[in-house]
Parts: C-alpha cells; structure tokens; sequence
C-alpha cells in the first residue's frame, strides 16, 4: 500500500505543472486509479487522499499552485530581500523626483534668460531672408532677375557676389528709390537756372552723432564684426558616392 500511495503521489507532483481541463484532470485520475492492484488499495484513505490532491492541483492555475506553495512552504529569503531591496528603490527614486524637476526647470528658466534664443534666431533669420531675397543679379534696369538659388556656373557666382551680395552688405553710400533724382520731374526744371537735385552721400539725422550710413552698419539694428570670409566645401570625386534616382541605370551614366 506505501509503494502505491508513493507511485500516485508522484504522478500529482509530475502533473501538478501542466494546464489541462476538468474533464482531462478526471480521467487522468481515474486511469492512475485502475493501473493500482484491486482490493482494499482503492478503498485506503492515503490512496484518496492523493488522487484528490492530484484532481485539484490539476485544477489549479498557475497563480493558484504558486499560492498554495507560498502558503505551506513560505517564501526564500532571498526573494523576500529582493523584493524589499525593489521598493525601497522605487521610494528612493520617488522622493528624488520633485528635485530633479526643479533642477531641470531651473536650467531651462536660466538657458532662456541668458542666452536669448529668441533673439539670436530673429537676426539669423533676417540675414537669411535679406541674403535670399535682395542679393539678385542679371540686372535689367532696376530688377535683378536672378538670386543665390539661380546660381549654376562660375560666372553666375560671381556675378551673384560682384552685383548682388557685395552692394547689399557693403553699402557705403545711402541709397535711394528708383530712377531718383531723375523721377523728380525733367519739366519742372526744362529753361531754368536750377539743376536737378542730386541726393547726398551721408545724412546726419537728428540724435545722431555719426553720419548715415555708418561703416560696417548691417540691416540697421547689426554690426558687421571684421571682413567678409568665403569659405568653401569640397567634396571628394568618386563614382561610388554619387547619389543616383533608381529609375536611372548606374551602368550607363558611368559610361
């Protein structure tokens, strides 16, 4: 009777890992039951009791098994210091949160405050926008038809740098609107002594101390600091890093 008892109960504990379903659960016992000898074996109460515990460890969840153990056998040491080593972590890092905001806040009040991003993009983007926009060439009379994104050759660039970029950022004389003085009227001044009025070179506006425009005077509100430095990129010729549509067969252009 020991030997049988031991041969179910080891059977439970074999089967107690796996998922079946009721009915699965119930046959299984029921088999293990008619593989024991007949006679008094099926009636002892060891023999039940094991192929009770063998139906309702079958039963059990996983969730349900892990309990069960935790209950009759207690947790490890090792787990139990594991998991209060994880809280009093997770507590540190909480307590250290609302520090870590006002650390950050106050390097993003102090990052604003001093080094004026606001300003620095609105003179970039001035300067950009004016060099874009005003630094044209191919002049016909008062209209330059071409910018810096027309430039396809070597003697559009300098024709770009010679009669639209320079003349924009070294402006030493003031400017005046088109066809001036010339569109003050040729009648008005047709037989008389008077001559047409020429516009100055300098104005000195009231409040100011130095006459318009002032050397290195850049878009009225900027200061050019030292020359103008042209600096150029070039890149390495070579078949392999020339960047081609897939539509196009590389074969035939490298021909």
């Amino acid at each position: 009777q020991a030997g049988s008892v031991y041969s179910v109960a080891s059977i439970a504990s074999q089967e107690s890992q796996k998922s079946f379903s009721k009915q699965s659960a119930a046959a299984a016992a029921a088999d293990a039951a008619d593989e024991l000898p007949s006679g008094k074996i099926k009636d002892d109460n060891a023999l039940k009791a094991a192929q009770a515990l063998l139906l309702r460890r079958r039963l059990q969840s996983a969730e349900e098994r892990r309990k069960d153990q935790v209950a009759r056998e207690g947790v490890k040491q090792s787990i139990y210091l594991g998991y209060i080593h994880k809280e009093l972590s997770s507590e540190s890092a909480c307590l250290e949160l609302p520090l870590t905001i006002l650390v950050l806040l106050s390097f993003a009040i102090f990052a604003v405050c001093s080094l004026e991003q606001e300003k620095v993009y609105s003179v970039e983007y001035a300067i950009e926008f004016d060099i874009m926009e005003n630094a044209n060439f191919a002049w016909a009379h008062a209209f330059g038809h071409k910018g810096i994104m027309d430039v396809n050759s070597i003697a559009d660039f300098w024709s770009w740098l010679r009669t639209g970029y320079l003349p924009l950022i070294v402006q030493p004389t003031w400017a005046y609107s088109e066809a001036y003085p010339a569109a003050l009227g040729t009648p008005a001044y047709e037989g008389t002594n008077y001559s047409r009025p020429q516009g100055e070179d300098n104005w000195l506006f009231d409040g100011y101390d130095r006459q318009a425009p002032i050397v290195n005077d850049y878009l009225r509100h900027n200061k050019i600091v030292g020359g103008i430095k042209l600096h150029q990129t070039v890149a390495e010729a070579s078949r392999e890093l020339c960047q081609l549509p897939i539509s196009i067969d590389r074969t035939l252009m490298e021909q």
